[in-house]
């Protein structure tokens, strides 16, 4: 019985051995199998092409890269108004331009076109623009468009007058070519230099309890009484810097007169991360620039009892500086800016309250126009600044015989 049994016990282990052995046999010839099958020539042939196919679709998305073609603009002065952006004959910029050429066109007899090149800008009657028909049909929002965006919009109207100004000047130079016996290729492309818009009577001037932080970045018209005026100073738009590795020099555009470095050389093969600033530099250009103080005019009923009437700031530049005095009533248009505050010894770079501050676009000196007039024609201009009510004072205090006791 015992060896029965155990007779069965070594069969029956032997059956799980060979089991076991079995198993490990089939194990060894699928992974047999499977190793003859990846080196057979059907596997093989099926994986490399997909990889290939990859590889030859990634070459060719590499390849088929979208470029667009830079489009040469008919605008000379196009990189001095718009820098940065590109020329293209279906963009609303352009509309814009070509609706403002018409019209100066159209009233060539007010604009002198060489004055208006030597002085560096031209005054825009606004009453006048936005009536036209030309205007209205083809600009209907100007008036938003000037107020939300002033700065795409003076530039347009500077672009205009200035490929007006550079045309004609073009044409006149090859005038006298011909004259001399040359050709009108012999004539190389004009770029006058850069001309402003001068905007006037723009709306009803704001009053100052008015200018808040909704104003920033619009265009707006303020009347007032100069109160303080700084010295003329000359401030950079435009730096040039070299580069401490290889001495290249790049010129760095400067928006309202703020220092920045540049961040990389555009020198072949340099890593230059160190510039000094070239101020003798013939790229380098300054301009001169101003600070006024207006203060706001308040007739009797507008007057707040116990509070000092309120001032603001105006920032004026090129031809615009050296335009009024202390005493002068002026009407400001401009452009609300912002500058940063720095109080205290322990002031932070990272503060976020800033002060608010007209950046002038134009400036009509309403008093001190008066002054210069010599005949009596326009006398009764300084009477408008007056109500009746102080006129008549003014009348009364004249015609007392001793004016000096009412000075005690």
């Amino acid at each position: 019985m015992s060896q029965t049994s155990a007779s069965s016990t070594s069969t029956n282990r032997g059956g799980r051995g060979r089991g076991r052995g079995w198993w490990r046999g089939w194990r060894a010839r699928g992974g047999n199998f499977n190793r003859r099958g990846s080196r057979g020539g059907n596997h093989r042939a099926t994986v490399p092409s997909t990889s290939s196919s990859n590889s030859i679709q990634g070459v060719q998305k590499t390849q088929l890269v979208q470029t667009h073609l830079q489009i040469v603009s008919p605008y000379v002065g196009w990189a001095l108004y718009l820098p940065g952006q590109p020329y293209s004959d279906h963009s609303p910029v352009v509309d814009m331009v070509q609706s403002f050429e018409k019209y100066f066109v159209s009233w060539n007899k007010l604009y002198d076109w060489d004055d208006i090149e030597q002085k560096g800008f031209f005054v825009v009657d606004y009453t006048e623009l936005s009536s036209d028909k030309t205007i209205q049909d083809n600009i209907p929002d100007l008036n938003v468009q000037l107020k939300d965006n002033p700065e795409k919009v003076l530039a347009c109207v500077g672009l205009a007058m200035h490929q007006i100004v550079s045309h004609k000047h073009q044409q006149d130079l090859i005038s006298v070519s011909t004259e001399l016996g040359g050709t009108k290729e012999d004539v190389p492309q004009y770029c006058a230099q850069q001309i402003f818009a001068r905007i006037k009577n723009f709306g009803s001037p704001l009053a100052l309890k008015s200018f808040k932080a909704n104003c920033f970045g619009k265009f707006v018209t303020i009347k007032g009484t100069v109160v303080r005026v700084g010295n003329i100073k000359p401030l950079c738009t435009v730096m040039a810097f070299k580069c401490a590795s290889c001495s290249l020099i790049q010129a760095v555009n400067l928006p309202d007169g703020k220092y920045s470095l540049p961040t990389s050389c555009p020198g072949d093969d340099c890593r230059g991360r160190t510039f000094f600033p070239c101020r003798n530099d013939a790229q380098t250009r300054t301009i001169d620039w101003q600070t006024i103080r207006v203060q706001e005019i308040m007739s009797d009923s507008q007057k707040e009892a116990g509070r000092v009437p309120r001032t603001i700031d105006c920032e004026l530049t090129r031809d615009l500086v050296d335009a009024c005095v202390p005493g002068d009533i002026v009407t400001v248009t401009g452009i609300v800016k912002v500058n940063s505050v720095d109080e205290g010894r322990g002031k932070s770079r990272d503060k976020c309250i800033f002060l608010l501050y007209l950046h002038g676009n134009n400036v009509t000196n309403i008093k001190g126009n008066k002054r210069k007039v010599k005949d009596g024609s326009d006398n009764y201009g300084l009477a408008m600044d007056f109500s009746m009510k102080e006129l008549y004072a003014i009348q009364e205090i004249q015609s007392q015989p001793n004016l000096f006791h009412l000075l005690i």
